[in-house]
């Protein structure tokens, strides 16, 4: 076989093998939900001479790591300047 065709028909092979790594990537369900509305609202009394109203609202959206990120509970210390 010519060697021309023998890197054609790699290639193809190539490309089909790519393109169904990306189909199985890109169709698998995804596991995090949308956000979804917070609102909290709280006084605080006893702390100064008046009440405070405290209030919060957005939206909160908890994501559930199978792993730790890098570093995730080193001590980050203070840089020492000298």
């Amino acid at each position: 076989m010519p060697r021309r065709l023998v890197i054609c028909v790699l290639a193809c092979v190539l490309a089909v093998a790519l393109a169904l790594a990306m189909v199985v990537m890109l169709s698998r369900p995804t596991s995090a939900a949308a956000p979804e509305p917070f609102e909290h609202t709280e006084v605080v009394e006893g702390e100064c001479a008046f009440p405070v109203l405290l209030e919060a609202s957005g939206k909160v959206k908890v994501i559930d790591l199978e792993a730790p990120p890098v570093g995730y509970g080193r001590r980050q210390g203070r840089p020492s300047h000298r």
